[in-house]
């Protein structure tokens, strides 16, 4: 037998390990075998620089620290890089086959079957945010990307998916609206203040005055006058009182959130307007001071709209606590409004968002024309609480 073909044999057994370096030198013959064997070292090289761009592309798949998905056209994990299994805990076998939908969070659903369809039609770019679970259910905020891999038949057959932990982001955006809202509320003192020290106690000197003049006054038509000024006056330092509390409600502070809040729905300027149900749940905390300040400014912007805007004459406000999330709804009986239309871009609305968002937690709004509007809040909070006492009032 011919030993080319014992080469032959021989490199291609080497060509199945991946070593594809080989080449067998042709012979002075240029026989048919010497062809074929020609024809062999081509295969060997085309093999070897197909074997550089895999390692190469898996060089750098590996070496980035996004988490990235490869998926296939059901959307199951074809492949993963080490960042995944780095950030989220997992083997890599346990994810692999397995829907990318399930490793999103249970109220998470931007990343859908239907959102990939899209990707994949498109065939372009696209963006998204979400959480992941990892392999402790612990929730990872991600900026995701996505896009198909297109084949030799220019459709994708594959999508890539990038994940990028966006936890220190959020932070940093939480800080920096925390920062804002501080000076706002620091801000917010320093008026109170000047008007209760200034101008509250020139008002009253000068109601002090009045009155005294009053009483001394022997002239009906004169002490007529005086008793209305007086009056005017007790009107003026009232909603002085009332602008302060807006500002800065001192029972917020001294009492917490809760009385703060039936000390609003109680004000003068509701009797007759609007009825408030207050529904607290035994579990509800006393909450950081920061938070609750927040909560009654996100109330304050509520009731506002549902009276100005959404002449509403019901309002019920709902404050709940459960494994570790503080809950608040807010809902009237308003007019209502079309999200699809008017969206959610007014600047009260995106100040409620920002004071929710500081203390990482999630706002979902949903209103209908003639149905009213809801407000539905979560935060997370520490278990390390006080519990307040539980209330069930109408105003």
């Amino acid at each position: 037998m011919d030993n080319r073909f014992r080469k032959i044999n021989k490199l291609l057994s080497e060509y199945s390990k991946g070593n594809f370096d080989r080449a067998i030198p042709l012979s002075d013959k240029l026989d048919d075998l010497d062809a074929i064997i020609s024809g062999i070292n081509m295969l060997g090289e085309e093999l070897k620089a197909i074997a550089i761009s895999r390692d190469y592309f898996n060089n750098i798949l590996h070496s980035v620290s996004d988490m990235v998905f490869i998926l296939n056209k059901r959307w199951r994990i074809h492949d993963i890089n080490e960042s995944v299994c780095r950030q989220l805990g997992y083997d890599k076998k346990d994810l692999i086959g397995r829907s990318v939908m399930s490793i999103q969070a249970l109220h998470e659903k931007n990343i859908s079957s239907r959102w990939l369809k899209e990707v994949t039609e498109k065939d372009e770019v696209s963006h998204t945010s979400s959480y992941f679970n990892d392999v402790n259910l612990k929730q990872i905020p991600v900026q995701v990307n996505a896009s198909p891999i297109t084949g030799g038949n220019n459709k994708g057959t594959f999508v890539i998916l990038t994940a990028r932990d966006s936890t220190l982001q959020i932070s940093t955006e939480n800080a920096v609206l925390r920062a804002m809202i501080d000076a706002q509320e620091k801000e917010r003192h320093r008026i109170a203040g000047d008007i209760h020290d200034s101008l509250g106690q020139q008002l009253s000197a000068i109601k002090f005055f009045i009155g005294a003049m009053a009483d001394r006054c022997t002239d009906v038509k004169q002490k007529d006058n005086l008793l209305v000024s007086n009056k005017a006056l007790v009107n003026v330092i009232g909603e002085m009182r009332n602008i302060c509390f807006d500002l800065v409600p001192s029972t917020l502070g001294e009492f917490g959130l809760m009385q703060a809040v039936k000390e609003l729905c109680s004000q003068p300027a509701y009797k007759g307007k609007v009825r408030f149900l207050l529904r607290e749940d035994a579990s509800f905390p006393s909450l950081p001071a920061d938070m609750e300040i927040d909560l009654f400014r996100v109330l304050q912007e509520f009731i506002t709209n549902a009276l100005n805007h959404g002449q509403a004459t019901n309002i019920t406000i709902r404050c709940g606590y459960t494994s570790g999330i503080v809950r608040v709804i807010l809902k009237d009986n308003g007019r209502g409004f079309n999200t699809d239309v008017n969206g959610f871009k007014g600047r009260g609305l995106q100040n409620v968002r920002s004071r929710i968002k500081s203390h990482n937690g999630e706002l979902m709004i949903s209103s209908m024309e003639g149905k009213g509007t809801v407000f539905k809040i979560t935060i997370p909070v520490s278990d390390k609480i006080k519990k307040t006492a539980p209330s069930n009032i109408k105003f």
